[in-house]
């Protein structure tokens, strides 16, 4: 009885993790119940379109303890490397792309601190107090 020698790395040291916009928005959902006293969350899920050199994530945010959640933005980078990732704000109606850490934070701040996200988080506090 012969054994397969085995190519594949051992695989106990390869740690696996979140590409690093995921862990952004992420972050921002733990800070966005943080500061509305747990009414609000924000949410990161897996996309239901994923490319085939990519996958796409979805950030909503939510009304806690109601069936309310909004598509806030999507992010798109590739299974091999985090940046360039897509940032898409269907508020908005406009795509970015972010080439490192710093300009996806960037990117992301310009969406939270909008007019539009502002009024979006206007109108769900006033669910959350109902």
């Amino acid at each position: 009885m012969s054994i397969t020698e085995i190519l594949w790395p051992d695989l106990d040291a390869v740690v696996g993790s979140y590409p690093e916009p995921v862990t952004i928005l992420r972050n921002q959902g733990t800070a966005l119940k943080e500061i509305t006293g747990g009414r609000l969350y924000g949410e990161v899920l897996e996309g239901e379109v994923s490319a085939a050199d990519g996958v796409q994530y979805d950030f909503y945010i939510g009304v806690t303890d109601r069936p309310f959640r909004y598509l806030l933005l999507s992010t798109q980078c590739g299974f091999l490397f985090d940046y360039p990732a897509s940032i898409v704000n269907p508020v908005a109606g406009t795509a970015m792309k972010a080439e490192d850490t710093e300009s996806f934070k960037e990117q992301v701040r310009l969406i939270l601190m909008s007019p539009e996200t502002k009024e979006l988080l206007r109108r769900m506090l006033s669910f959350a107090v109902r």
